[in-house]
């Protein structure tokens, strides 16, 4: 049997330097921090990046957004439903009838035009929290970190 002052200091020491932990809880905080301004708009930050993703990738695939996202796809269908349900997502069958894809539809299109000021004014404020230089390097780690593992799509 191990010995629990041993077990609780690894416990602690695990604490402070897990990786997925302080990724998770930085992850809620910076989603929070945009989900205060995305209210004005009436959309949630994770709402946003998929808008924001489907309009710069479109015309594309539910495969390759669930791999650009890092997403398994039932997890992306999940949170496309609400943005399809809004009628700023369409979807379509391509040549392949088999094979649906995604575009942003022009109701997609003006809320990005109301939201990307939002998402700037959320930017803005958080670069100005932790300064240029440390936000340069974490999109730098993020990327990174995006690359580790791919969902089995």
């Amino acid at each position: 049997m191990s010995d629990p002052g041993s077990t609780d200091r690894l416990a602690a020491n695990a604490l402070h330097v897990c990786l997925c932990f302080s990724a998770r809880k930085a992850a809620r905080s910076v989603t929070q921090h945009y989900d205060r301004f995305f209210e004005r708009v009436g959309l949630k930050s994770t709402q946003f990046s998929l808008l924001l993703s489907i309009y710069v990738l479109a015309p594309i695939k539910m495969s390759e957004l669930a791999q650009t996202m890092v997403m398994d796809r039932t997890t992306l269908s999940r949170n496309l439903k609400p943005l399809s349900n809004a009628g700023y997502v369409k979807s379509y069958v391509g040549k392949d009838k088999r094979v649906r894809k995604l575009a942003v539809s022009d109701n997609g299109r003006a809320i990005l035009l109301a939201a990307i000021p939002v998402w700037q004014q959320a930017q803005e404020r958080l670069v100005s929290r932790i300064g240029e230089a440390r936000a340069t390097g974490l999109l730098s780690a993020f990327e990174t970190l995006g690359e580790i593992q791919k969902p089995r799509i």
